[in-house]
């Protein structure tokens, strides 16, 4: 794929999130696909994953979290990365607690599946949120 055609990749992965469409995204990896959060003991879908079925459980644990809003801002593509800089924010269901964090997340995409995937956000913030 070229570089505009993965930006649309990882545009309609958002697109997918928003909607609440796990699968979607599910089917946009590679087998093995690699896929990293910031880890703390604090956030369930913190650490790394490798493979589909771990990604879900990484949306299990997102899905603790009722998302606010989340705006992905600008798009900087290279070759088989996109970098995506945004921000997102929540409230976690089980305290209640708020949160708002910018993020960057990086992205390989290769022969049009995600093959590679980490996220950078303010997890001092989100941990707190979770925090009881």
């Amino acid at each position: 794929m070229d570089t505009n055609s993965n930006v649309e990749l990882i545009k309609k992965l958002y697109a997918s999130f928003s909607k609440g469409d796990i699968e979607a995204i599910i089917a946009a990896l590679h087998e093995d696909v690699v896929w990293e959060e910031p880890q703390h003991a604090e956030i369930p879908y913190g650490g790394s994953r490798r493979g589909k079925a771990a990604v879900r459980d990484f949306f299990k644990g997102v899905g603790q979290v009722e998302v606010s809003s989340f705006e992905p801002q600008e798009y900087v593509a290279s070759g088989d990365r996109v970098l995506v800089i945004g921000r997102w924010s929540g409230q976690v269901t089980s305290t209640g607690k708020s949160f708002k964090s910018e993020w960057i997340m990086s992205w390989i995409v290769k022969e049009g599946k995600v093959k590679y995937f980490r996220a950078y956000e303010d997890s001092a913030a989100v941990a707190a949120a979770f925090r009881k």
